[in-house]
Protein backbone atom coordinates (compact mmCIF):
# COMPACT_ATOMS: atom_id res chain seq x y z
CA UNK A 1 0.00 0.00 0.00
CA UNK A 2 1.46 3.33 -1.08
CA UNK A 3 0.69 6.24 1.21
CA UNK A 4 0.33 9.60 -0.51
CA UNK A 5 1.15 12.89 1.11
CA UNK A 6 -2.08 14.57 2.14
CA UNK A 7 -1.47 17.49 -0.19
CA UNK A 8 -1.33 15.07 -3.16
CA UNK A 9 -4.76 13.63 -2.36
CA UNK A 10 -6.47 16.91 -3.27
CA UNK A 11 -5.96 19.06 -6.34
CA UNK A 12 -4.61 22.58 -5.97
CA UNK A 13 -7.78 23.90 -7.61
CA UNK A 14 -9.90 22.39 -4.83
CA UNK A 15 -7.52 23.73 -2.19
CA UNK A 16 -7.51 27.23 -3.65
CA UNK A 17 -11.26 27.49 -4.16
CA UNK A 18 -12.07 26.21 -0.64
CA UNK A 19 -9.50 28.52 0.95
CA UNK A 20 -11.00 31.50 -0.87
CA UNK A 21 -14.46 30.39 0.27
CA UNK A 22 -13.26 30.34 3.89
CA UNK A 23 -11.67 33.78 3.54
CA UNK A 24 -14.98 35.23 2.29
CA UNK A 25 -16.89 34.14 5.40
CA UNK A 26 -17.82 36.66 8.09
CA UNK A 27 -16.08 36.70 11.48
CA UNK A 28 -18.18 34.06 13.29
CA UNK A 29 -18.94 31.72 10.38
CA UNK A 30 -15.50 30.01 10.13
CA UNK A 31 -15.75 28.94 13.77
CA UNK A 32 -19.07 27.19 13.16
CA UNK A 33 -17.80 25.58 9.94
CA UNK A 34 -14.73 24.23 11.74
CA UNK A 35 -16.80 23.13 14.76
CA UNK A 36 -19.20 21.09 12.64
CA UNK A 37 -16.35 19.46 10.73
CA UNK A 38 -14.45 18.66 13.93
CA UNK A 39 -17.58 17.23 15.53
CA UNK A 40 -18.16 14.92 12.59
CA UNK A 41 -14.71 13.29 12.88
CA UNK A 42 -14.20 13.44 16.66
CA UNK A 43 -13.78 10.29 18.74
CA UNK A 44 -14.74 10.97 22.35
CA UNK A 45 -15.19 7.38 23.50
CA UNK A 46 -14.29 6.79 27.13
CA UNK A 47 -11.66 4.11 26.62
CA UNK A 48 -9.06 2.99 24.12
CA UNK A 49 -9.51 -0.52 22.70
CA UNK A 50 -5.95 -1.77 23.31
CA UNK A 51 -5.31 -1.20 27.00
CA UNK A 52 -8.64 0.11 28.31
CA UNK A 53 -7.26 3.37 29.69
CA UNK A 54 -9.40 6.44 29.98
CA UNK A 55 -9.01 8.84 27.09
CA UNK A 56 -7.80 12.23 28.31
CA UNK A 57 -8.48 14.11 25.08
CA UNK A 58 -10.76 13.35 22.17
CA UNK A 59 -9.06 11.77 19.18
CA UNK A 60 -9.39 13.97 16.12
CA UNK A 61 -9.07 13.03 12.47
CA UNK A 62 -9.17 15.69 9.79
CA UNK A 63 -11.12 15.08 6.60
CA UNK A 64 -11.71 17.07 3.42
CA UNK A 65 -14.30 15.85 0.93
CA UNK A 66 -14.04 12.27 2.16
CA UNK A 67 -10.23 12.11 2.18
CA UNK A 68 -8.16 12.01 5.33
CA UNK A 69 -5.67 14.87 5.57
CA UNK A 70 -3.11 16.14 8.07
CA UNK A 71 -3.76 18.97 10.51
CA UNK A 72 -1.40 21.35 8.68
CA UNK A 73 -3.33 21.02 5.43
CA UNK A 74 -6.62 21.32 7.33
CA UNK A 75 -5.44 24.60 8.89
CA UNK A 76 -4.23 25.86 5.51
CA UNK A 77 -7.56 25.01 3.87
CA UNK A 78 -9.54 26.91 6.50
CA UNK A 79 -7.03 29.79 6.68
CA UNK A 80 -6.52 29.43 10.44
CA UNK A 81 -3.61 28.50 12.66
CA UNK A 82 -3.07 25.34 14.67
CA UNK A 83 -3.76 27.15 17.93
CA UNK A 84 -7.13 28.47 16.73
CA UNK A 85 -8.20 24.94 15.75
CA UNK A 86 -7.24 23.78 19.25
CA UNK A 87 -9.19 26.63 20.87
CA UNK A 88 -12.23 25.86 18.72
CA UNK A 89 -11.93 22.17 19.65
CA UNK A 90 -11.84 23.03 23.36
CA UNK A 91 -14.87 25.28 22.95
CA UNK A 92 -16.63 22.42 21.14
CA UNK A 93 -15.94 20.08 24.09
CA UNK A 94 -17.13 22.63 26.66
CA UNK A 95 -20.07 24.37 24.97
CA UNK A 96 -21.07 22.19 22.04
CA UNK A 97 -22.15 23.62 18.69
CA UNK A 98 -22.73 27.21 19.77
CA UNK A 99 -20.97 30.31 18.55
CA UNK A 100 -17.96 31.29 20.63
CA UNK A 101 -18.26 34.52 22.61
CA UNK A 102 -15.15 36.55 23.37
CA UNK A 103 -14.38 36.82 27.07
CA UNK A 104 -14.38 40.64 27.08
CA UNK A 105 -17.77 41.02 25.41
CA UNK A 106 -19.90 43.72 27.11
CA UNK A 107 -17.04 44.83 29.36
CA UNK A 108 -15.64 48.33 29.57
CA UNK A 109 -11.85 48.42 29.05
CA UNK A 110 -9.93 49.56 32.12
CA UNK A 111 -8.00 52.16 30.10
CA UNK A 112 -11.11 53.81 28.60
CA UNK A 113 -11.93 57.42 29.41
CA UNK A 114 -15.19 58.78 30.77
CA UNK A 115 -17.08 61.50 28.91
CA UNK A 116 -15.81 64.23 31.29
CA UNK A 117 -12.21 63.06 30.87
CA UNK A 118 -12.59 63.22 27.07
CA UNK A 119 -13.96 66.76 27.32
CA UNK A 120 -11.00 67.76 29.51
CA UNK A 121 -8.53 66.30 26.98
CA UNK A 122 -10.28 68.13 24.14
CA UNK A 123 -10.21 71.44 26.01
CA UNK A 124 -6.51 70.97 26.83
CA UNK A 125 -5.65 70.31 23.16
CA UNK A 126 -7.63 73.36 22.01
CA UNK A 127 -6.03 75.61 24.65
CA UNK A 128 -2.53 74.30 23.93
CA UNK A 129 -3.00 74.73 20.17
CA UNK A 130 -4.25 78.30 20.54
CA UNK A 131 -1.35 79.27 22.82
CA UNK A 132 1.51 77.48 21.06
CA UNK A 133 0.49 77.12 17.43
CA UNK A 134 2.33 78.97 14.69
CA UNK A 135 -0.05 81.09 12.68
CA UNK A 136 0.31 80.66 8.93
CA UNK A 137 0.52 83.89 6.90
CA UNK A 138 -2.90 85.04 5.71
CA UNK A 139 -4.80 82.89 8.24
CA UNK A 140 -6.69 83.89 11.34
CA UNK A 141 -5.56 82.27 14.58
CA UNK A 142 -7.81 79.55 16.07
CA UNK A 143 -9.73 80.83 19.06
Amino acid sequence: MVVKKCSEKITWGEIGSFRLYCQELTKDEPDLVIKTELLAQRNTSACVEKNEQKRLRPKQTYMFRGKRICRNLYCFLHDVGKQKVQVIGRALDQNGLTARVHGNTNRQPIHSLTFNERQNVLEFIKRYASENAIVLPGRLPYV
